[in-house]
C-alpha cells in the first residue's frame, strides 16, 4: 500500500477528528449558561494539552506497544514521532491523539457549570494516561503493525470507530463526574423535580452537533491506520446513520409534545453517528439508518430519565456516548452475514460491560478521592449568581433538560 496515500488520509481524518473537542465545546456553550461557558472554554483547551501530552508521553506506547498479555502495551517512554519511519507511524500517533483529546473534552462535559478546574484535571488525566490507552489496547492494540495483541481484538471484538476504545469510556467517565458532583444549581426544585434552564446559544448547539457527527466520520475512517476503499462507505454509513437519528429525536420529540425539539434532534444525531461507527466498515447503508434511528430514540430515552434520577448530564454525552454506543456495539454483531451471530453478539455485549464498569469505577474512584481532600465542586455563588436561579421554569409535562 502506498505510504504517501496513507499519510495524506491519516491526516484527512485526523483534522476531522480534531474537530470533536471543538464540536463539544459549542455543544456545551449551547447548553450552559453563561458563568459555566466561560469556565467550559478553559477547561476544553486544559482538556486538549492533557490528552496529547499523555498521548505523546505513555498513551501511544501503551495502546500499540508489545502487549502484556493482551492488557497493555509495555514500550517504554515516549513516542519518538520525530523519526518515526517514513512519517507515516507519526501522522498515526497524531490521530491518536486527536481522538484521545476528544474523548477527555467529552467525559469532561458531565461537570460542565459546576466542577472545579481539579476535578476537570484530575478527570482528563485519569482517562488520557490511564483508562484510554488501556482501552485502545484492548480493543485495538497492534493495528498500526496489522497484527491485534489486545485480548478483546484478539477474541474477535468488533469495533471500527472507536466505540468500545473511545466513546463508551468518555461516556462512562462522564457519568462518573455527573455524578460525584451532582445536578447543577437550580436543575431540580425543592423537592427533586427537574426544572428547565435558561437557554443558552440554540446556533453553538446545533454547530457542536454537527462538528462532533464530522469527527466520528474521521474516527471511522482512520480506524485502519491508511486508507482502505471501504473507509470511504463507512463515513458515509456514519452520515446517514446520523441523519437518521436525527428523524428519530423529532419524531420522539412530537410525540411527547415536547415545546423544544432542538435538544432531542442534536442528540438523535450525535448518537446516531456513534451506534453506527462500531460496525460502519461491514453493515450496509440500510443498517446504518436503522441502527442510527434506534441509537437516537435510545440517547433521548436515557436523556429523560437520567434528569429524573438526579444525574444531571447537561451536554448529553451518557446518551449519546455511551448509551448509543453500547448499542452500537450490540447492532455491530448483527452486520456481519453467515453463522455465529449469537457467539458474536455475546462478545460484544461482554466488551461493553467490561469497558463500561472499569472506566466508570477508575475515574469514579479517584474523584471520590480527590474529593475527600479536595472539594471538586465549586462555590454556589460562583456557579450561578442567585439572580440567574429566578429564569427556570417547572417541566412537569414538557421537556426533561429542553435546554441543556
Amino acid at each position: 500500500m502506498d505510504r504517501v496515500t496513507d499519510i495524506a488520509w491519516i491526516l484527512l481524518c485526523t483534522g476531522l477528528v480534531a474537530l470533536v473537542p471543538v464540536g463539544q465545546l459549542c455543544l456545551e456553550r449551547g447548553v450552559t449558561r453563561a458563568p459555566g461557558a466561560r469556565r467550559a472554554a478553559a477547561r476544553a483547551v486544559v482538556d486538549v494539552a492533557i490528552a496529547v501530552l499523555a498521548t505523546w508521553l505513555v498513551g501511544y506506547a501503551w495502546a500499540h506497544g508489545p502487549s502484556l498479555g493482551g492488557f497493555l502495551g509495555l514500550t517504554p517512554g515516549p513516542a519518538d514521532v520525530g523519526r518515526l519511519t517514513g512519517g507515516w507511524e507519526a501522522s498515526v500517533v497524531m490521530w491518536h491523539a486527536a481522538a484521545i483529546a476528544g474523548a477527555t473534552v467529552v467525559a469532561g462535559s458531565g461537570g460542565a457549570e459546576r466542577g472545579r478546574p481539579s476535578a476537570m484535571a484530575v478527570t482528563a488525566a485519569v482517562l488520557a494516561v490511564v483508562v484510554l490507552p488501556i482501552a485502545l489496547h484492548w480493543a485495538w492494540g497492534g493495528r498500526p503493525a496489522g497484527v491485534p495483541v489486545g485480548w478483546l481484538a484478539r477474541m474477535g471484538l468488533v469495533d471500527h470507530g472507536g466505540v468500545a476504545a473511545l466513546h463508551v469510556p468518555a461516556g462512562a467517565a462522564a457519568l462518573a463526574l455527573a455524578v460525584v458532583l451532582g445536578p447543577r444549581r437550580g436543575r431540580l426544585d425543592a423537592d427533586g423535580r427537574p426544572q428547565a434552564l435558561a437557554e443558552g446559544e440554540p446556533a453553538l448547539e446545533v454547530a457542536g452537533a454537527l462538528l462532533v457527527v464530522a469527527g466520528c466520520m474521521g474516527l471511522v475512517g482512520g480506524s485502519r491506520m491508511g486508507f482502505v476503499p471501504e473507509a470511504i462507505g463507512g463515513m458515509v454509513a456514519v452520515a446517514v446513520a446520523a441523519s437518521a437519528g436525527t428523524v428519530a429525536g423529532m419524531v420522539a420529540a412530537a410525540q411527547q409534545r415536547r415545546s423544544s425539539r432542538l435538544r432531542d434532534v442534536r442528540l438523535g444525531a450525535v448518537a446516531g453517528a456513534i451506534a453506527a461507527s462500531a460496525g460502519a466498515l461491514s453493515g450496509s447503508l440500510w443498517w446504518a439508518a436503522a441502527v442510527g434511528a434506534i441509537g437516537g430514540g435510545l440517547a433521548i430515552a436515557t436523556d429523560r430519565g437520567l434528569l429524573f434520577a438526579g444525574v444531571d448530564d447537561p451536554v448529553g454525552a451518557v446518551p449519546s456516548h455511551f448509551v448509543a454506543g453500547g448499542w452500537g456495539l450490540c447492532a455491530a454483531a448483527l452486520a456481519w452475514s453467515g453463522d455465529g451471530t449469537g457467539l458474536r453478539l455475546t462478545l460484544q455485549v461482554f466488551a461493553f460491560c467490561v469497558v463500561a464498569v472499569c472506566a466508570f469505577v477508575v475515574v469514579h474512584g479517584a474523584l471520590r478521592a480527590v474529593d475527600a481532600v479536595l472539594p471538586l465542586r465549586i462555590a454556589p455563588d460562583l456557579e450561578v449568581p442567585d439572580d440567574e436561579l429566578t429564569d427556570v421554569l417547572p417541566v412537569v409535562g414538557r421537556a426533561v433538560g429542553e435546554r441543556g
